[in-house]
């Protein structure tokens, strides 16, 4: 509230990964807020976290305990100890996945939308429609478009044993490029 009392009456956006496990809190209270949340398949996902040092922080700093941040359970601790760095990006990305759909569940839609990253960089323009129609923006949202090769540079990063480990967690085939 503090933050947004710093901007009326202009938006206040904020990208924060963290944000999404706070969302329902969030919601309740900020009555006029709105979500959304992008979801970025799991290799591509996977190969940002791993060149990010940000976000690959986030799981060599894994204090070894349950985290629906990470994505570890007590019943999946073990496992989780056992991951490579990439496997245990996968499981993180895996817990953000549900999280977006159990959050889609239990939002006001009006006030929740989920887009998918490669809707975002393959269909810009409408993906912004949709976004400025959300937000009841005066204007529309506009801007340089995605990389295309922002869909596809995970294959530059990832080794075929990378592979197998985010399929074999995260139950999702890699992508063809488009």
């Amino acid at each position: 509230r503090i933050e947004h009392a710093r901007v009326a009456p202009l938006h206040y956006a904020d990208k924060s990964h963290p944000a999404l496990w706070f969302a329902e809190r969030l919601h309740e209270s900020l009555p006029d807020s709105q979500f959304i949340a992008i979801v970025r398949d799991p290799y591509g996902s996977v190969a940002s976290g791993l060149v990010h040092e940000g976000v690959r922080g986030w799981i060599e700093r894994w204090p070894g305990t349950p985290s629906r941040f990470l994505g570890v359970t007590v019943a999946g601790i073990d496992e989780y100890r056992g991951l490579s760095t990439v496997g245990r990006l996968a499981v993180r990305w895996r817990a953000h996945v549900e999280r977006t759909e159990r959050l889609s569940r239990l939002l006001d839609p009006t006030r929740y939308l989920v887009i998918s990253y490669t809707d975002l960089v393959l269909n810009n323009e409408a993906t912004l429609r949709r976004l400025t129609e959300f937000l009841h923006l005066s204007s529309p949202l506009s801007g340089p478009a995605p990389e295309l090769g922002s869909l596809t540079k995970w294959q530059d990063v990832l080794s075929e044993g990378h592979l197998a480990e985010i399929g074999d967690v995260t139950k999702t085939p890699p992508t063809s490029p488009p």
